[in-house]
């Protein structure tokens, strides 16, 4: 009789879906039979959904790419395809959208029909499917090359190989104010929003996707009256996705040069870094920015483009300097750049450079970029930059936010939309703190986990567990570099990540597993 294999997903957000469906796929096309899938889940409304694609969540958060580009499967319909095909499961809740950036949780829909296809898909060529609906405390490493893992209910679990898909780590930033009044900690929590007074004074903290989400729901949805203000640190940078603008490319493959011939890893300041990238930068533009633009500035001139209407280049061209960052990351040269970095400058890099990286990497949708150029034409959200403090005082029950010209403003409320965190060893959640604990995944120093590039985790031993697999947001970040993890890598990830287990799986039957 054939030895049945056991298979554990923690976690089925999108990265855990994808990872499902791809193991499902590679077991149909080799024939195999025997194997049993637990999915563990400790949010039963999240299931195949994840927070980010909940299907109740607002219309107004749009999906950050088309449509086109959403895709779970290297051979499935990605979404706009899904979309076409299936209107009758999400035109009677959503009408009057925007078809190439839909609503997030029209995304949602999409997934959670692809979790059911795939899942009877499996239990029709005898694969077992078993779902639980359990927080995971702890795992342990047995000698017989399995895990065991525990939830809080006691409820015990036996595998061979375990997968860990756990989304982002615990939000951190400003942890001292999360038991004051009025904090709102997580900006996903909507029923927090939703007892916020339409007239009261808003303070949100950053000036990225998370804030554009907020500010956008506060205004469209929620009918805030009040001016809406947003704070960070450094000057905001939000842009939109206009034209690509060609670059010259050579200019790149001179930056790598540099930085392969005159600089060392662990070598170069980021001072140095900085005044690399805008010399590269303005060599490989036509008409390069000299002062980063007003919020108004660049959407307004993004959107004329977009809309293919003349446009005062004044500014210099956005559209340009976003075609220029994306050619960037996506070459050796980003690669090149975070190997350079001196160690201690490293961190200075986070705090300083890849916001604004990410800032013209990303970008917000056109359709969200309209309805926020307005809310700004309109003074209905402010910018305050240079952030320095902020403290709650218990006489009044405000908070005080100090700024580096020496204002202080006081606030009712507080929204942290500071960005989500990639430091597991900040992470609240009982089962990170033991995998930590227990040697099983070790934090890098500047976010995700040591891991191979098939993302196997690499324990405290520096020993590769080969039935131990980790993918998501927070374990990808720093492999090989800082990286948020977008949607459009998680097909990629899982198909990685089933390239590890199959080496595993089909290589057991030559050689054992070497013990951890």
């Amino acid at each position: 009789m054939k030895m049945q294999k056991k298979f554990i997903i923690i976690g089925m957000g999108l990265s855990g879906l994808v990872f499902f469906c791809r193991l499902i796929e590679e077991f149909i096309k080799k024939r195999e039979t025997g194997y049993r899938i637990f999915i563990v889940e400790k949010n039963h409304d999240y299931l195949a959904t994840g927070a980010a694609y909940h299907i109740n969540n607002p219309s107004i958060w749009t999906l950050n790419n088309t449509a086109a580009s959403f895709k779970i499967t290297p051979n499935g319909k990605n979404l706009a395809e899904w979309m076409k095909a299936y209107p009758k499961l999400w035109q009677p809740y959503f009408s009057g959208i925007n078809e190439e950036y839909v609503p997030r949780a029209l995304a949602g829909r999409y997934l959670q029909y692809y979790y059911q296809e795939y899942k009877q898909k499996a239990i029709s060529h005898g694969i077992v499917i078993e779902e639980f609906f359990e927080e995971i405390i702890d795992v342990e490493y047995e000698n017989n090359d399995h895990w065991k893992i525990s939830t809080a209910n006691n409820i015990i679990f036996n595998a061979d190989f375990l997968s860990l898909c756990l989304g982002h780590a615990s939000f951190n930033n400003y942890n001292n104010l999360k038991s004051n009044k009025n904090f709102i900690h997580n900006p996903a929590d909507l029923l927090q929003l939703k007892n916020i007074p339409t007239n009261a004074s808003i303070y949100i903290l950053g000036g990225q996707s998370t804030f554009i989400d907020i500010a956008l729901w506060l205004v469209c949805s929620h009918k805030v009256t009040a001016p809406i203000f947003s704070v960070t640190r450094n000057t905001n940078i939000i842009t939109t996705k206009s034209h690509k603008e060609k670059i010259d490319g050579s200019v790149l493959t001179e930056f790598a040069n540099t930085l392969k011939n005159n600089y060392g890893s662990n070598t170069m300041s980021i001072t140095n870094g900085n005044l690399l990238f805008w010399e590269y930068y303005k060599k490989a533009v036509k008409n390069p920015i000299t002062k980063q633009p007003t919020t108004k500035e660049a959407l307004s001139s993004q959107l004329a483009r977009y809309d293919l209407k003349f446009t005062d280049v004044q500014i210099g061209s956005v559209d340009e300097l976003r075609s220029f960052v994306a050619d960037f990351y996506f070459s050796p040269c980003y690669h090149l750049f975070w190997d350079r970095l001196c160690v201690d400058d490293k961190e200075k890099f986070h705090q300083h450079f890849y916001s604004l990286f990410i800032a013209y990497l990303t970008g917000t949708t056109p359709v969200n970029a309209r309805l926020l150029l307005n809310l700004y034409n309109k003074n209905k959200i402010i910018e305050l930059n240079g952030l320095i403090d902020i403290q709650y005082n218990e006489r009044i029950k405000k908070f005080n936010l100090s700024f580096k010209d020496g204002t202080i403003h006081t606030a009712e409320y507080v929204i942290n939309a500071t960005g989500l965190s990639y430091d597991l060893n900040q992470d609240t959640s009982i089962l990170i703190k033991n995998l930590i604990k227990k040697g099983y995944i070790v934090p890098k120093k500047w976010g995700g986990m040591m891991i191979t590039d098939n993302y196997q985790a690499i324990n405290n031993n520096q020993q590769i567990q080969k039935n131990l697999i980790c993918i998501g947001p927070t374990a990808l970040y720093a492999h090989k570099y800082p990286s948020p993890y977008a949607s459009f890598l998680a097909m990629e990830s899982a198909t990685l990540a089933l390239e590890g287990i199959k080496a595993t799986i089909y290589g057991q039957r030559k050689y054992r597993l070497s013990k951890l």
